[in-house]
């Protein structure tokens, strides 16, 4: 098929304040060129959807500690989902009408270790992101997609959702059936990966400041959980009410502590995350919004090292999962027929709008805009 000439899409310019002299401002442009195939392994995928993460606020308002330069012009967001419309002679993973999610970290593809090469490339950051009507990428950096799901839907399962896999399943010790996940927050990361401790067999606390959040996300996982499921499958603590969670969270597993954790708030609550897991427990520390108020005295002056060191826990950095993680969690997601939780949609024209809502801060799953339906 012949594809067009431009294409929409939109770019963040330097607007620099006072306060955040990293800061970008959107440019919407509708004269983008379309890209050419690079390489007799190139495709080039018609994008339908994107999906926000923390990461493309940051980039926006200028706060990522980003290890790697950005894109001059960059074209914003990492996560996406669309359909291949061209490919080169050399490919033979695809064909134009299958259905891709392109892969946030191109070339880390079966490595535990998230190299600094494939940190420089990823997109939306080192590479131009999914807020374009047409993309390129080498076949290898493509993920399929489970048949079952919209575009919309797909579009979340890039970087939040392969993000949680790994945070469970991509690292020792990894989740087994019958353990229990402390899970922090309501947002993308934090549904996915309770959906998936839940489709796991294993049980769930829910760590959120807000009664109405803790209530919803309740209500959309009730569904994934075994009919015989007991009643401490779903359990949850209101982390602005009950101070001291992380002693409510030991007495919950009388006395034993959790076997994972998904920790992404950061400084003001890791030193706590780490208290009540158990003993070679992992805590996967894939987050920091804390931070983005002040963190109480108290916290900034503990010793975390040495609390770290007496836990006996394990605390690892997950920035995302890999490709064959992220093939194996498609897999998992299709068998199990299970679907993101998806809070807005937003028009692509509106895709500062979309920015907005993620910055408030009020949702529960993923915000998705459609770029081209």
């Amino acid at each position: 098929m012949s594809l067009p000439a431009t294409q929409n899409q939109w770019t963040l310019v330097a607007a620099p304040t006072a306060s955040a002299p990293k800061a970008l401002a959107f440019k919407y442009v509708a004269s983008g060129a379309v890209p050419a195939l690079p390489s007799p392994t190139s495709i080039i995928v018609n994008i339908k959807a994107l999906a926000l993460a923390a990461r493309d606020l940051q980039i926006l308002n200028g706060s990522y500690p980003a290890p790697h330069a950005l894109l001059e012009n960059l074209v914003p967001t990492g996560s996406g989902s669309g359909v291949v419309v061209a490919v080169g002679p050399g490919v033979r993973r695809w064909k134009v009408g299958d259905r891709a999610i392109p892969y946030q970290m191109p070339g880390h593809h079966y490595t535990l270790d998230l190299e600094q090469w494939a940190l420089e490339r990823s997109i939306g950051g080192g590479t131009h992101g999914t807020a374009q009507e047409y993309m390129v990428m080498d076949e290898n950096d493509a993920v399929p997609a489970p048949p079952h799901l919209s575009y919309e839907e797909l579009a979340c399962m890039g970087g939040s959702a392969v993000t949680a896999w790994a945070c469970l399943f991509g690292h020792t010790p990894c989740l087994v059936p019958g353990s229990t996940v402390l899970i922090l927050g309501t947002g993308g990361v934090s549904i996915f990966a309770a959906q998936f401790a839940l489709m796991s067999g294993s049980n769930i606390i829910l760590c959120s400041s807000s009664d109405d959040k803790i209530a919803k996300a309740k209500e959309i996982l009730q569904p994934l959980l075994n009919p015989t499921a007991g009643k401490d499958a779903i359990r949850s603590i209101n982390y602005s009410v009950d101070t001291e969670w992380d002693k409510t969270v030991l007495a919950m597993t009388a006395g034993r502590g959790v076997d994972n954790v998904v920790e992404v708030a950061g400084w003001a609550t890791c030193g706590k995350s780490v208290r009540c897991t158990r003993k070679g427990g992992l805590v996967a520390v894939t987050g920091y919004l804390s931070t983005y108020n002040k963190v109480p005295d108290e916290i900034v002056q503990q010793d975390l090292s040495k609390m770290i060191l007496y836990s006996a826990a394990n605390v690892r950095g997950v920035f995302v999962g890999n490709r064959n993680q992220s093939e194996q969690m498609m897999r998992a997601v299709e068998r199990a027929g299970s679907r993101p939780v998806i809070a807005h949609t937003f028009d692509f024209k509106d895709l500062p709008k979309a920015y907005e809502a993620l910055e408030r801060a009020g949702h529960i799953g993923k915000i998705v805009v459609r770029v081209n339906p």
